[in-house]
């Protein structure tokens, strides 16, 4: 019979192993995130330098058109990398709902959620989903159901940036249901948010 001795061994080895798994991971997870955000960084500057005007032809060139383009190659470039093209789609439609074209915003946020990818977290879908939702709400659109999955998405994460994007959520939804008569709803939620 193996004594306490054995079994503390054991705990204390299965434990050792688990946390180097999790940091394997975690290493993993960042030179991921290091090669993503290169290759991001990379397509971005080929995409700013391509709008400098070589002659006095493209000195026209919008932040809008600089943005078409740019959606147009991630759909091209990296029609083999769905991480990528996904950050890329939501950073631009980003910029499109902070110029105030939220109906060309919406369209690219939900292009970049139809992508499918493990490499895309339920974090990371569920800020596009409160992006999306955010720009539909702008327009009219009371989208309760996309804020409820998000909700589900972003789940009992612990990190501060979850944290605050639960909260973000909640007000987002509080606000539909207010507006669509559920007052007291939409009070708990804004209350919860706090």
């Amino acid at each position: 019979p193996r004594g306490r001795a054995g079994l503390s061994f054991d705990l204390g080895a299965g434990s050792t192993l688990w946390h180097a798994r999790q940091a394997a991971i975690e290493a993993e997870r960042a030179r991921r995130e290091a090669v993503t955000a290169e290759a991001a960084t990379r397509f971005l500057e080929r995409l700013f330098s391509s709008a400098l005007p070589l002659d006095d032809g493209d000195a026209g060139m919008t932040a809008r058109d600089l943005l078409k383009r740019g959606a147009q190659r991630a759909r091209i470039e990296f029609e083999n990398d769905p991480e990528l093209r996904f950050r890329l789609l939501t950073t631009i439609g980003q910029n499109y709902a902070t110029m105030g074209e939220d109906s060309t915003a919406v369209e690219l946020f939900r292009e970049a959620l139809s992508i499918e990818s493990a490499e895309i977290g339920p974090v990371t879908r569920a800020t596009t989903a409160y992006q999306l939702a955010t720009s539909s709400f702008l327009l009219g659109r009371m989208d309760e159901p996309l804020v409820a999955t998000a909700l589900d998405w972003v789940g009992q994460a612990t990190h501060p940036s979850a944290l605050a994007l639960r909260s973000s959520l909640l007000r987002l939804r509080g606000d539909i249901q207010i507006i669509s008569g559920r007052y007291l709803q939409g009070m708990h939620d804004h209350e919860t948010a706090r």
